[in-house]
């Protein structure tokens, strides 16, 4: 069981890249949140993963630009359920889980595999969980969560603002370091509706 959370914003997804992938977080091949892709629009979020690539193309809406969003997905090979949530809301469901997830090596964030595949825009408050996040955690408590909550693997708020190194706030020692010079860009956290 895993549940993934990020905070995403682009001025533009398509952001006049070759390639249509945009990637947020995970592994290529394996269990990947990611924007976009040759068979459907570069703004519409897609997850490879055991049991196949989830939601189906022009199957959700794409994402807004210039405004936040947050995006959690939910894969439980113990219920079978896939869930993508968008702002707090259950956008798609099925229970089409084939296999366990893995994320203990290779996790990338805002980058997959190679260097065309990078997010075009900025990210914040990514969350990985061991558990199923409900519907009502999701859309109540989307931003700054406890680092001691029960479940939360990893936990980067993205609020350094200088250097290459993200810290994980929940004290298990994920911390990363980034493989360029990252662009701060100092946010304000959106209002829960």
């Amino acid at each position: 069981t895993v549940t993934v959370e990020a905070l995403v914003r682009s001025e533009d997804w398509v952001a006049g890249r070759e390639n249509p992938l945009s990637s947020v977080f995970g592994i290529e091949g394996h269990f990947l949140v990611r924007v976009g892709d040759a068979d459907r629009p570069r703004d519409q979020v897609q997850v490879v993963a055991p049991g196949g690539n989830f939601p189906g193309p022009n199957v959700v809406p794409g994402l807004p630009v210039n405004e936040w969003v947050h995006i959690a997905i939910v894969y439980d090979n113990t219920t079978k359920e896939r869930i993508y949530y968008k702002d707090g809301v259950a956008v798609y469901k099925d229970g089409a889980t084939s296999g366990n997830v893995s994320l203990n090596s290779n996790c990338h964030i805002g980058y997959a595999y190679d260097n065309t595949r990078w997010l075009p825009g900025d990210i914040s408050e990514v969350r990985v969980w061991s558990v199923q996040r409900t519907a009502e955690q999701i859309a109540t408590n989307p931003y700054e969560v406890d680092p001691a909550s029960e479940g939360l693997v990893a936990y980067w708020k993205f609020n350094e603002g200088a250097g290459k190194a993200i810290t994980d706030h929940t004290g298990h020692g994920n911390d990363i370091v980034g493989t360029g010079d990252p662009t701060w860009v100092k946010v304000e956290i959106p209002k829960i509706n």
